[in-house]
């Protein structure tokens, strides 16, 4: 759900090149992607885009371990709903160049900011929260998440104010910027625990647009001293100890670690953000990197550019082009030939901004829960304060306890989490769901004698089901379901199906991979709450063309039943 992070970029190379043909070639591209996204991702009820963190992607590296692959589907991340708003930014510019149109995702941007805005930012803690995660139910994760926190301010979704909120109030480690924090308890460093450089890039990049000297100046020496201690450019190290040793897995002069090192060059010492039509220059510079540092040898179009920037700074007092100012720091696009551009910052520090350092902290474990004799009951877990208790989505209960009574006669799911002496909250437990017998419908999917059906992109293709009811009510809707076609931590051959209640279309159920050749392991659907009406309800489990998963060709599950649950 994060591929859309390759927009970024291709609108980056048109900026950069001005190549009309590559603009012409990306925009169908971007756009039909962005169409089947919608269809497939977008949650109404909040607003945002399901699906997994961009580039955190080892599921229990920055998961509950009890969170299945439809589970994180069913999740919405900050780093992935930011990139989705710059997206749609991007698609708007591009259909206004090409002379399409583009309004809706202009309004689309404008809302997914909004409600970036309402559901992520957490207030008291002055940064945005990690996810949104659940089941039925989800809640905040309140984890800062590194590169989600950057994005926002890169692309503005985060204000002013909750820019410098960010980066005065978020958690710092010494050795740098912690792709989540806090830690996992028990998971390896490799996301978690960890310092990733082309994320602290990213990070340097926002607190330069801020204006914090000081968290651009440790964000900076993160990235110098791994390279000096390392002299390579590795792709992560041990936020613990500052040491590449220890990680799950690491390269040496790793791509978009070199990238990150070469951007604090090209867009905050030299300070060049590229746009449609030429080069705005703003570099910022801590005062302890003041000197003179020149770029040679630039090539921009038709232009090679030789750049000298002197002094420190985040304001310019001079800048020049062969000699002759240069209105509004602006070098425009059409320019051609070799020439030389000299800067003169103001020489005045921009450091008045609080920034503090904080130890490395990791979590308490997660509580585990069960429901017997109309109780909900948990472990003690070592070290806590209290207990944060969740029903139905509702705002937690705070408890030192151990149990709670529950309402027997009512469905409801309850999940329960364990705060420290910090005040930071572990993850939940696994969402609990109690039914009462009488609130629980059971539809057969079973065909031609086999204990389930089976579908794919031939077979079944519009499964067609029936629920009947007594009373109208909001039920609970899931399938229970198998799929061998791989692994269950990679490969791309989840099906996806499009949901159809009563003739209209309700959303994307998927049925992810749950291990290679396991036919046998079942596990649930994503839920949708449907309104059911007294009498027949039709369901309908369709394959649309938005449904191709990115494998194309294996797209197959197999139904065991459906479960309709009372709300």
């Amino acid at each position: 759900s994060d591929r859309i992070v390759w927009v970024i970029a291709a609108w980056e190379i048109y900026k950069v090149t001005g190549d009309e043909a590559w603009l012409r070639q990306i925009y169908p591209i971007i756009k039909n992607t962005l169409d089947d996204d919608y269809k497939t991702l977008y949650n109404p009820q909040t607003g945002l885009y399901r699906g997994e963190s961009s580039f955190l992607d080892w599921r229990e590296q920055t998961y509950p371990k009890w969170m299945s692959n439809a589970d994180i589907y069913t999740s919405e991340n900050l780093g992935t709903n930011a990139l989705h708003y710059q997206a749609n930014k991007i698609i708007e510019l591009i259909s206004r160049i090409l002379e399409e149109e583009g309004e809706v995702y202009l309004e689309r941007s404008a809302a997914i900011k909004s409600d970036i805005n309402k559901h992520f930012w957490i207030a008291e803690r002055g940064f945005y929260g990690q996810y949104l995660y659940g089941r039925e139910y989800l809640n905040i994760s309140p984890r800062f998440e590194a590169l989600g926190e950057s994005l926002s301010v890169l692309f503005d979704i985060a204000d002013i104010n909750k820019a410098v909120s960010i980066f005065e109030k978020s958690p710092v480690t010494s050795f740098g910027t912690t792709c989540i924090y806090p830690q996992i308890p028990g998971i390896p460093p490799y996301h978690n625990n960890a310092i990733w450089p082309f994320v602290q890039s990213y990070w340097n990049l926002a607190a330069a647009k801020t204006g914090n000297e000081r968290a651009l100046v440790h964000g900076l020496a993160s990235i110098y001293r791994a390279g000096a201690f390392f002299l390579t450019n590795y792709e992560n190290f041990v936020a613990q100890t500052g040491d590449y040793n220890g990680t799950e897995i690491n390269s040496d002069r790793m791509l978009w670690s070199m990238a990150g090192n070469i951007a604090m060059v090209h867009r905050v010492f030299i300070g060049m953000n590229f746009d449609v039509d030429g080069i705005r220059f703003n570099p910022v510079i801590p005062r302890v990197f003041s000197g003179t540092r020149t770029l040679r040898n630039f090539k921009y179009r038709k232009a090679i550019l030789n750049i000298t920037v002197k002094g420190y700074g985040r304001k310019i007092r001079s800048i020049t082009l062969d000699g002759k100012p240069l209105l509004q720091n602006f070098l425009p696009s059409a320019i051609n030939g070799e020439h030389d551009i000299e800067i003169k910052m103001d020489n005045k520090r921009f450091g008045d901004s609080n920034f503090e350092l904080v130890k490395n902290h990791f979590s308490l474990t997660a509580p585990e829960i069960k429901i017997e004799n109309n109780k909900i009951s948990w472990n003690k877990v070592p070290g806590v304060s209290y207990y944060l208790l969740y029903i139905n989505g509702d705002l937690p209960l705070k408890t030192q306890e151990l149990n709670a009574i529950i309402d027997s006669g009512v469905s409801g799911e309850y999940k329960v989490s364990a705060v420290d002496s910090l005040g930071w909250e572990s993850f939940t437990s696994e969402p609990l769901m109690f039914v009462p017998v009488k609130n629980l419908i059971t539809i057969d999917i079973k065909e031609n004698g086999k204990p389930y059906s089976e579908i794919s992109t031939s077979v079944n293709k519009n499964l067609h089901l029936k629920a009947v009811t007594d009373t109208d009510g909001k039920y609970l809707f899931r399938l229970r379901y198998a799929n061998g076609s791989g692994p269950w931590n990679t490969d791309n051959k989840c099906a996806i199906r499009t949901l159809l209640f009563n003739g209209a279309v309700t959303g994307t159920l998927v049925f992810p991979q749950r291990g290679v050749d396991l036919w046998n392991d079942w596990g649930w659907s994503n839920s949708y709450t449907l309104d059911l009406r007294k009498g027949i309800n039709t369901i309908d489990i369709v394959f649309e063309e938005w449904n191709n998963n990115m494998n194309l060709i294996e797209n197959k599950a197999l139904l065991e039943y459906a479960e309709l649950v009372r709300l």
